[in-house]
């Protein structure tokens, strides 16, 4: 596969050999999205509860994720797998 994308490289000229990569670059992630639809939060980076420092017990949920710790990933919607979460 790998070949078969560097001979089509060379054999086009620079400019549509850094359209074929961008394009190539875009299905891979869009695989990987569909894959993969959710990241971790940014906010809270997928640990939704953060603990007092005086009252340890107590917990208050992240704000951003709303207590899931997970966000939708960019172009993930495309797919509209994911209705759940935000």
């Amino acid at each position: 596969m790998s070949q078969l994308v560097l001979s089509a490289a060379e054999s086009a000229s620079g400019s549509s050999a850094v359209a074929l990569l961008a394009i190539a670059v875009a299905v891979i992630y869009l695989l990987s999205v569909w894959i993969n639809p959710y990241g971790p939060c940014r906010a809270c980076k997928g640990t939704p509860k953060s603990y007092g420092r005086m009252f340890t017990t107590a917990f208050d949920l992240c704000r951003a994720c709303e207590g899931r710790g997970r966000r939708v990933r960019v172009g993930a919607r495309l797919f509209a797998r994911n209705r759940d979460v935000k």
